[in-house]
């Protein structure tokens, strides 16, 4: 078979029917060829048995698109590839549930690909529908009924590499709304690689979650797992980048963002330096100066005005969370062009961060007002949501229900808030107007009606450079999860959420405070002298 590079690789496939069918055979056996040479035999990511489709372009798509994914060259590409090869073969189930998938974590709508990929399951094998159960579930956010069939899934098809990493997946990007530490996703990732050593989206996750562990010993066994895989360098390369942040080898990371930005014309500005910025707070706790270093270079060394404004405002992200806010604003007024209308958003999400003092607010509050979003506009919900929080930090309670009341008022008169992000952002408030009140009961019941309290941070999804993920997410509803639960007298509960913010740079120290005065509660003064270590 020859791939897409034209290199040879030698591969097997069997098919079995009656002698009257031999063309239908014939297909088949092709595909299984095909298949084989693009996923490699270990790896179950095209199943010859789920590959029902009479379109001969439309599965060379398909199979393209899964040699694409496995390859790590962006989800953008993968997604488009398989909507492509379904609407040569509106019935191709297998690539629209692909689709769907790939899309989901985009950000991007995914429910008619999971509705047609619904429509015709009965041309999924069995281990296919319930891998579909599980996306749809998660698609849906309901986060815990999709980690919990993944993992049923795994039990059952302990051999499927698309199961394992689908389940790693979820837990990575929604765990923490359910009650999964940023680490719990490692066992299924690392199964995943085990059967499939050239699956390189796997590998970014890696690198993050052994980054925050410090284990330079896994970074290491993964990249050279890599290097014998032949996959791009920039995959090894980000595995050692984050392993030369833990150790501080100034030389080895230089090189590895190097080896990483050679790669630039191939993927979004975007994601590249959203993924540095990743991998950089991944390694903060370790090494500080390692993480500045990592970006730093980045933003001096990239070809890309919008990858040097992402890198920047994540910089600015990471040290207001270290404390460092004079510094952090310095950074975030050094970025121009597009990504300059997003500054007094920056400005009050620093200003709202556990280590700002008073004055950040009132600053942030003049900047907000100065404004003019479209009214009805998401951007509109969102600035009136970070009016009311400003006020309620510096105090002014009656002005934080105003605002609340107003953003009621707009929703009311507009009506424009077809992804409910207006609603979920008044029923947050409401929690906090519950809590100012006496009532955590009332308080949580609100702050989990709110479809966004699973967000990594209220924004709309279409804005510029909008996701902060992985260690640099906001955590702010996981945190005011857990304080609720502390109110109400739930604190074992209260613990499990305070843990989860922790996991996040921005609530990591206030968080870890509160576990130790909640150790400390216990009698248990052992743990809480390390957690306040």
């Amino acid at each position: 078979v020859l791939s897409a590079t034209g290199a040879p690789t030698r591969v097997t496939a069997s098919a079995e029917g009656p002698a009257d069918d031999l063309f239908s055979l014939v297909d088949r056996l092709v595909s299984g060829l095909v298949a084989s040479g693009i996923t490699g035999e270990r790896a179950r990511l095209s199943d010859l048995g789920e590959l029902t489709t009479h379109s001969n372009p439309a599965l060379r798509l398909y199979l393209d698109g899964v040699h694409n994914f496995r390859q790590g060259r962006g989800m953008q590409e993968t997604t488009e590839l398989m909507r492509r090869a379904v609407a040569l073969d509106s019935t191709f189930a297998l690539a629209a549930y692909w689709a769907g998938y790939m899309a989901l974590y985009q950000g991007l709508p995914a429910a008619a690909d999971f509705e047609l990929a619904t429509r015709h399951r009965e041309r999924l094998s069995a281990r296919a529908q319930m891998r579909l159960a599980a996306a749809l579930a998660g698609a849906e956010g309901r986060y815990a009924e999709a980690i919990a069939v993944g993992r049923r899934f795994v039990d059952r098809y302990p051999d499927d590499v698309a199961g394992w990493f689908q389940l790693a997946e979820q837990i990575s990007h929604t765990g923490s709304f359910v009650g999964d530490s940023a680490g719990a996703a490692r066992p299924a990732y690392d199964r995943a690689v085990g059967l499939d050593p050239a699956l390189a989206p796997a590998y970014f996750h890696l690198a993050v979650i052994g980054g925050m562990q410090a284990d330079t010993t896994a970074l290491d066994r993964w990249a050279a797992g890599l290097d014998s895989a032949g996959v791009d360098p920039i995959w090894p390369a980000i595995l050692r980048m984050t392993r030369a942040g833990v150790s501080g080898d100034t030389a080895l990371l230089d090189r590895s963002v190097d080896t990483f930005l050679s790669e630039e014309t191939l993927y979004p500005p975007a994601t590249l330096a959203g993924s540095i910025a990743e991998l950089a707070a991944s390694v903060v706790v370790s090494n500080p100066s390692a993480a500045r270093r990592m970006m730093d270079r980045y933003a001096l060394r990239t070809v890309s005005d919008t990858g040097r404004a992402v890198v920047s405002r994540r910089r600015a992200r990471l040290e207001s969370a270290l404390g460092h806010l004079d510094r952090a604003q310095d950074v975030l007024r050094s970025i121009g062009g597009d990504h300059r209308a997003l500054l007094p958003y920056d400005l009050a999400w620093i200003a709202l961060g556990p280590a700002a003092g008073d004055a950040r607010p009132l600053e942030a509050e003049r900047l907000l007002a100065e404004t003019t979003p479209v009214r009805g506009s998401p951007e509109a919900a969102v600035r009136r949501y970070l009016a009311a929080r400003l006020s309620l930090k510096r105090g002014r309670t009656e002005r934080f229900r105003a605002e609340t009341d107003s953003l009621r008022r707009e929703l009311a008169s507009d009506g424009r808030d077809e992804e409910g992000l207006g609603r979920s952002l008044v029923l947050e408030l409401a929690a906090l107007d519950a809590r100012l009140r006496g009532e955590p009961g009332r308080a949580l019941d609100s702050l989990l009606a709110a479809g966004y309290w699973t967000r990594e941070e209220t924004w709309p999804r279409d804005g510029t450079d909008t996701y902060f993920g992985g260690f640099l997410a906001d955590r702010w509803p996981q945190f005011l999860r857990a304080e609720l639960l502390r109110e109400a007298g739930r604190d074992a509960d209260a613990a499990l959420w305070y843990r989860i913010a922790a996991d996040g740079i921005w609530h990591r120290v206030i968080g870890m405070e509160r576990l130790a005065e909640l150790a400390e509660a216990t009698g248990d003064s052992t743990r809480a002298r390390s957690l306040f270590a």
